[in-house]
């Protein structure tokens, strides 16, 4: 599906505070700003994410507590 969707801006206090854009410029934004795009080989699992805020784990605790559940 090639649609190209227009920027959704949104506005607080009548001054522009967050913009929506398709995934596609996202990813192109990304790697103008030399960060790298999302992809499913690089991601942090939603455990260890749960488990920093949930259960206040420090980050090393979270990512050690997911690898021996698995």
């Amino acid at each position: 599906m090639e649609t190209h969707i227009k920027p959704q801006v949104f506005e607080q206090d009548g001054k522009p505070a967050f913009a929506v854009i398709d995934w596609r410029n996202y990813q192109d934004l990304l790697m103008r700003t030399g960060d790298k795009p999302n992809d499913d080989e690089n991601y942090t699992p939603h455990e260890v994410i749960a488990s920093i805020f949930l259960k206040d784990c420090t980050t090393i605790k979270a990512w050690r507590g997911d690898f021996i559940l698995k």
